[in-house]
């Protein structure tokens, strides 16, 4: 049988994470007693990988004229860069990121073509970090890197990936939840063998249940996610305080197209203080598409579509906090 060509790892420039961050607040603490981003559970890679840079990296951009080019017709990635300049990005910076995820896509529908199975083809420009792809064998011909503007980002390729058990990972996903902790995120990683459960709250008994229940805790990260907005009573005050209508049915009279500015601010406005089950049942009467995208400080991430008028809800203790209507019409 043929091998699985399947992309595990995800795309560093998530567009909804983008499009929902928070303005303000100080990071809050993990519930489990140490920093967010803490090992709960460590997991051993397979080591019988070889790296090869092919493209170095360079802080030499290509022109904004050919970045431009490279996204046209992804209407999601000049929402993203009009997002980002309003949060103070600097344009070229904000194209650049769209660069890079435009870039990424035909790299890896490329090398999907060669022999094998291929995972990868992300890169964080912030953080000067090259392009990757993991190949399962050796790497055939075919992958020409002189086909593509890699200069700014550079292009590893790892051979002799160890491949990755997607039963057993989602029977450890579903362990985590089983035993009493919010999961954020999965991942997996084909070069290593490896996977990589982040969680909201865990406490070590949590912990050791998960361990107890698996055939082999040793190939699974368990980590707490990193908290990037603040989640406390605090917060919870503040959105009540500037909830307007608040639980008031509005009909989704926007189906058909981006909202007004306006309309938009009244309906993100009514669901502020709402618990989600409340939150849920406003939405659902209101013939309103609604997902939360934030809980207790931790981004969920989510597809990266944008359809008109659907609510990304923040959380903290269970309360909303934060909105954001998609394509929300600016005037």
């Amino acid at each position: 049988m043929a091998p699985i060509r399947r992309m595990v790892a995800w795309f560093a420039l998530a567009v909804v994470t983008v499009a929902c961050a928070a303005a303000d607040g100080v990071v809050v603490e993990s519930a489990a007693g140490g920093s967010t981003g803490d090992v709960l559970s460590p997991c051993e890679p397979v080591d019988v990988q070889q790296t090869t840079t092919l493209v170095e990296s360079s802080e030499q951009r290509p022109p904004v004229d050919v970045m431009e080019e490279a996204i046209a017709g992804h209407p999601d990635y000049a929402f993203v860069i009009e997002q980002r300049q309003a949060d103070g990005a600097a344009y070229e910076d904000a194209l650049h990121e769209m660069y890079a995820q435009a870039v990424g896509e035909q790299l890896f529908a490329d090398a999907q073509q060669l022999p094998g199975y291929v995972t990868g083809a992300y890169a964080r420009p912030e953080a000067a970090e090259p392009f990757r792809l993991s190949f399962s064998g050796p790497v055939r011909d075919g992958l020409d890197p002189d086909a593509y503007d890699l200069g700014s980002f550079g292009l590893e390729v790892t051979t002799g990936a160890a491949g990755f058990d997607h039963e057993a990972f989602t029977a450890a996903f579903d362990a985590a939840r089983q035993v009493g902790m919010q999961t954020a995120s999965g991942s997996g990683d084909e070069t290593t063998g490896t996977g990589r459960i982040e969680v909201i709250d865990a406490t070590p008994e949590q912990v050791a249940a998960w361990e107890a229940a698996l055939d082999d805790p040793s190939r699974w990260c368990l980590v707490l996610a990193p908290r990037t907005l603040a989640c406390d009573n605090g917060v919870i005050d503040q959105a009540r305080q500037r909830a307007d209508q608040q639980g008031e049915v509005l009909p989704n009279e926007q189906r058909e197209g981006e909202p007004t500015a306006e309309r938009a601010e009244q309906v993100r406005r009514s669901y502020l203080g709402l618990t989600l089950e409340e939150a849920e049942a406003k939405a659902a009467q209101e013939g309103r598409g609604m997902r939360v995208t934030v809980q207790d400080g931790v981004g969920l991430g989510g597809n990266d579509d944008l359809p008109p008028g659907r609510l990304s809800l923040t959380l903290c203790r269970g309360i909303v906090v934060d909105t954001l209507m998609d394509l929300e019409r600016r005037p």
